[in-house]
């Protein structure tokens, strides 16, 4: 791997794992940190400085991902619960139904 291209895949984990610092939702910190850990492995064959520097940033990622999987996992269930409700069909009232209301 190019050396460059290993040192913008480290970059982006390290912001991809900061902006998942600042995020509100759990489930969108959760998803930019797995996507920091997964950026940050993939140029651990590219030498022993770079190797060392993505390894950190994989396992501070993966960390803060366990770290916030169960607030995701309550996000995820009430999101679930909610559209469940939601798709729930409300059946038509009849034209005759809904003239006598007015």
């Amino acid at each position: 791997m190019n050396k460059k291209s290993a040192s913008a895949l480290v970059w982006a984990s390290v912001i991809t794992g900061v902006v998942g610092m600042f995020v509100m939702s759990s489930a969108a910190g959760f998803v930019l940190y797995v996507v920091a850990s997964i950026l940050s492995v993939v140029p651990l064959g590219s030498g022993p400085r770079v190797l060392r520097i993505a390894a950190a940033v994989s396992i501070i990622s993966l960390t803060f991902a366990y770290h916030g999987y169960p607030a995701f996992a309550k996000e995820l269930a009430a999101y679930r619960k909610h559209a469940a409700i939601r798709s729930i069909k409300v059946p038509a009232q009849s034209t005759v139904e809904s003239q006598g209301k007015r």
